[in-house]
């Protein structure tokens, strides 16, 4: 048996059965290993004014010249059973997230990350999910937190993206590593409430969008797409920049206000149906004849680039 494994989980579980007695425990009896962990109870005791164990709902940790955020920082955590946001930085070394020691996690975010793997399967209550830079992680599995409503995802080597179960997702900005284009297998299919889309570095070619029907802001640059099927009638902003799209089809988006096409394989579009449009982009695409005479004879356009 792999006991280093198995300690993070049985300490858990211990802690979550004698919750009621650790309530009025103060927060000063708890010593640390981890000096790094250390500073940011203080701090974060001082700034909330938390006095007692089961009153830290928020933590705010990184690495120090002090001491490293490392794996035995986590499993300490562990103790604040009632934490609901957890903000990680500049970790110290690579660890292993086991999100079971956190039952109550609503709000995660992690800069400069070094977690190599992530289980978020006991995290029911998550809403809110960001990382932002990391080489270790290839792989997340939001399949057991239905609840998220944004997701932030940068600088990460993740190639398979499923967030079909995701119905409550708002919004999503999910950013590849350049120059590997990650990101490679997409699926939107569920997340019906999403809204907002900010996409970069991205490999995959074809994007469905169908389902999204709530969806009023999209922005993608630097991608391999040369497709996109979009089922909102309330976009606004339809961006997709150094790509390979070769045909775009605005006519089904009245309220659309932005258009930028720039860099892509466009000869020509008709925006006859878009009578609410401030600008459009179509800088550094091979257009036709026609489609320069065309957009010569816009009059309802504030303003044109091409």
């Amino acid at each position: 048996m792999n006991v280093r494994a198995v300690l993070p989980v049985l300490t858990g579980l211990l802690l979550l059965g004698c919750n009621d007695g650790n309530d009025s425990e103060s927060i000063d009896s708890i010593s640390f290993s981890s000096m790094a962990l250390s500073e940011c109870v203080s701090q974060s005791a001082s700034y909330n004014d938390y006095e007692k164990i089961g009153e830290v709902e928020v933590l705010s940790c990184r690495s120090t010249d002090s001491g490293l955020l490392d794996q035995n920082a986590l499993e300490e955590m562990s103790q604040f059973y009632n934490l609901k946001t957890l903000h990680l930085g500049y970790m110290g070394s690579q660890v292993d997230f086991d999100g079971s020691l956190f039952p109550n996690l609503q709000t995660f975010r992690c800069d400069d990350c070094g977690i190599q793997t992530m289980d978020l399967s006991q995290n029911p209550e998550l809403t809110s999910f960001e990382i932002w830079t990391n080489r270790y992680l290839n792989e997340l599995d939001f399949s057991h937190n239905p609840n998220l409503t944004k997701l932030n995802l940068a600088g990460v080597s993740i190639i398979d993206l499923d967030l079909g179960s995701q119905e409550f997702l708002q919004e999503a900005y999910l950013v590849g590593r350049n120059p590997y284009r990650d990101l490679r297998f997409l699926d939107f299919s569920e997340a019906t409430a999403l809204e907002k889309l900010d996409m970069l570095f991205i490999g995959a070619d074809y994007l469905d969008l169908s389902n999204n029907k709530a969806l009023s802001w999209l922005d993608i640059r630097n991608s391999n797409l040369e497709s996109i099927v979009i089922g909102s009638q309330v976009l606004q902003r339809y961006a997709v920049m150094d790509s390979y799209l070769y045909s775009v089809d605005v006519e089904a988006f009245p309220e659309l206000r932005s258009l930028v096409l720039y860099g892509n394989q466009i000869g020509y579009i008709n925006l006859d149906q878009n009578p609410n449009l401030e600008l459009v982009n179509l800088e550094k695409n091979p257009l036709s004849t026609e489609m320069l005479s065309y957009l010569q004879s816009i009059s309802w356009v504030d303003r044109i680039v091409y």
